[in-house]
């Protein structure tokens, strides 16, 4: 995803945080990576998202779904050096009923906790591999009657990528591969694929056509969400 200009990161970060087909799904463990301690002496981990309604997205260990539940809160400006790395992230918690002064105070004001923030297309809820993922250590947290304010570790925001999946709005596989999975159209006629989600729709009406399961676009492994091309630079 070239970009031309650092000041593009900045238009492409902002277009992220806030566009309606973003989901931001913030998930808070201790150093180790274990639970965290409740109020009443329980262990969990908080799974929190500013989407309005629950999200359910990706799986645990015991194979059971995770869920997201939705609480206030926002992803504040953050500053970035000339190739796009945040040096330093805000994320600031509603802090309703007390209840996340508490967590605090149970689990040393979450030094050194790890958060785990995914960020996945409203399109792509079915697909658990389909998010970027930035693992993070708390630095510093600060608490009034409002909210909770976590201060997280730099990140090389613009270097990550998902598991074997580079962020592009192109599908990655290998067509007719492990990921892409098509084994119809023996005779070729489809043509090569394009690696774009109109390629993808193409080849699922094929399998629908032939008494196939349906895997496309399912099995497309782009982000429709990313812009195609270089981000434009506002002009002054």
């Amino acid at each position: 995803m070239p970009l031309p200009h650092p000041d593009a990161f900045t238009e492409l970060k902002n277009r992220l945080i806030s566009s309606d087909e973003w989901i931001w799904l913030f998930e808070i463990t201790s150093p180790t990576g274990g639970a965290l301690l409740g109020p009443k002496g329980e262990e969990f981990v908080p799974r929190v998202t500013p989407h309005t309604v629950p999200v359910i997205y990706g799986t645990l260990s015991s194979g059971e779904p995770k869920e997201w539940m939705p609480w206030p809160c926002r992803l504040e400006e953050w500053s970035q050096d000339s190739k796009g790395n945040v040096n330093e992230m805000r994320v600031v918690f509603a802090n309703i009923l007390a209840t996340a002064n508490q967590l605090l105070v149970l689990n040393d004001y979450l030094r050194n906790h790890k958060v785990i923030v995914r960020v996945t297309h409203v399109t792509l809820l079915d697909q658990p591999q389909a998010h970027f993922t930035m693992r993070m250590t708390v630095v510093e947290a600060t608490v009034s009657w409002e909210a909770v304010a976590l201060t997280l570790s730099a990140f090389a925001f613009m270097d990550f990528s998902v598991p074997q999946q580079l962020v592009t709005p192109i599908c990655p596989w290998k067509y007719r591969g492990k990921g892409c999975a098509f084994i119809g159209d023996p005779a070729s006629t489809l043509g090569d694929c394009a690696k774009s989600i109109e390629a993808c729709r193409l080849r699922g009406a094929w399998e629908l056509a032939n008494g196939l399961p349906k895997l496309h676009p399912k099995n497309f492994g782009g982000f429709l969400g990313v812009a195609k091309g270089p981000v434009p630079v506002p002009q002054a």
